[in-house]
């Protein structure tokens, strides 16, 4: 075998590998986006942080454009594993600016916002939605 393909084969090897390695990272109280069926894990965690977007379990926020009774809610499942993996339903009202929280051991996981917001007469692509989440320490009660 010649220098210069293997060299290229060796590149090719090693780009590939590394590529396939890279994960998606987040921060301590910054927003982490995430499309459905993907994960990220906590870059600046003292514990082994990961959030997985499962699915979306419900939209039915009221789309814009129309006039409705009830503004509507999305609800989404995702897998939040913090040395043990726990099952995490959330959910977001309407246009509200932030949905429920769940705290699982040290942490505090936040809804934030399902993108696009839905609009009359037009078809979300499942490619282009996204979850956001915020991942921040859990507040300790003081003891009295």
């Amino acid at each position: 075998m010649n220098k210069p393909l293997f060299f290229c084969c060796l590149f090719v090897s090693v780009t590939f590998l590394f590529g396939c390695s890279q994960k998606n990272m987040f921060k301590l109280g910054q927003t982490v986006s995430l499309k459905v069926r993907e994960e990220a894990y906590c870059d600046d965690c003292n514990k082994d942080v990961k959030v997985f977007f499962d699915k979306i379990m419900e939209d039915s926020r009221c789309p814009e454009g129309t006039t409705c009774i009830w503004e509507g809610k999305a609800v989404v499942r995702l897998m939040v594993d913090i040395g043990k993996p726990q099952i995490v339903e959330l959910m977001l009202n309407g246009k509200d600016k932030e949905g429920t929280s769940k705290t699982i051991d040290d942490y505090m996981v936040t809804f934030q916002a399902l993108k696009p917001y839905p609009k009359y007469g037009e078809k979300i692509n499942p490619d282009s939605i996204q979850l956001d989440l915020l991942v921040r320490k859990a507040r300790m009660r003081s003891k009295l």
